[in-house]
């Protein structure tokens, strides 16, 4: 199958922001056929090819506009690329337009403001918050009898995918920026504690965000001390507190001096009670080497007490 060329010009702090959205698209669309990115310098400017499939083109696209990515026209651009970027502006332009309009209304009862905002939620408006991860207004509209049943329905069949949009813009943000890294996890420990999730029967998203939540806090040594708060929240699935404290004693173990602070807070604060009960439960799932890294750090704290 031919690949559809992208051709975009960065700034320079974006070059990690499309070697993220590339890599989180491929995980998230295992047939999608991309080259790339490619970069290239004239003058100050840096410019970017990726080249992708024509199924995964339009949405590709417009990944890249909804993260500011500035596109240009080469002639190798499709003839379409013009048609989808109109598509696009159109609708950005109409959902700001609508939410300035609500906010200028101000007479109704804010009950009254919310009752006629959702009568007015078209499928266009719920296909938008999907693709920007707002997957708490998606679960409000899954269950809001103002909607339209058409928009309800649409609401109910695309939560999953908005809080796998959610997880993966967090994990994007997360990942490329250690400045965001703190905020990412703590957004990724709502998701995987958000109890409406439960309700909606989605656990296997709960227990990818706090997964992905301990991927951040280890890519960075200053983040490493959220660690220790997940392994001791049981709010969060066992499986996730477990990875955490096995995680977290693979690099203290590594290198005991460098994580001393994260030593001295782990013996204040971990309660072993809890991960044991936690461990009983994570234990048929577990390699060998995740149940030696997980008696080890306890076998740890329990000789420092």
């Amino acid at each position: 199958m031919a690949l559809e060329v992208i051709s975009a010009k960065l700034l320079q702090e974006q070059i990690s922001l499309v070697k993220a959205l590339v890599t989180s698209y491929k995980n998230k669309f295992n047939s999608a056929k991309i080259a790339g990115p490619k970069f290239g310098k004239i003058g100050d400017e840096i410019l970017m090819s990726v080249k992708i499939d024509a199924n995964h083109y339009k949405d590709f696209l417009r990944l890249l506009l909804e993260n500011n990515i500035s596109i240009l026209f080469t002639k190798h651009t499709p003839a379409n690329t013009k048609d989808i970027i109109a598509e696009y502006q159109e609708k950005k332009k109409e959902a700001e337009v609508r939410q300035r309009m609500l906010e200028i209304d101000s007479k109704p009862s804010e009950n009254e403001k919310r009752i006629n905002a959702d009568k007015s939620i078209t499928i266009s408006d719920v296909e938008n918050m999907v693709r920007q991860g707002n997957y708490e207004e998606i679960f409000r509209i899954s269950r809001s009898i103002a909607c339209q049943p058409a928009v309800m329905e649409k609401a109910q069949h695309s939560l999953a995918e908005a809080v796998r949009n959610a997880i993966d813009d967090l994990v994007v943000e997360g990942i490329t920026n250690k400045e965001l890294a703190d905020g990412s996890i703590k957004k990724l420990i709502q998701i995987a504690t958000d109890k409406k999730l439960r309700v909606a029967r989605d656990v296997s998203f709960m227990k990818e965000a706090g997964l992905s939540a301990i991927d951040i806090a280890a890519n960075f040594n200053e983040t490493v001390y959220h660690l220790i708060d997940i392994a001791n929240n049981n709010s969060l699935h066992h499986s996730v507190t477990i990875a955490a404290v096995i995680k977290l004693s693979g690099l203290i173990f590594e290198d005991e001096e460098l994580f001393a602070d994260e030593i001295e807070i782990s013996l204040r604060k971990i309660s072993v009670r809890w991960l044991n009960i936690a461990y009983d439960v994570a234990f048929p799932d577990l390699s060998d080497e995740e149940k030696e890294k997980f008696n080890k750090f306890v076998d740890f704290i329990n000789s420092k007490r």
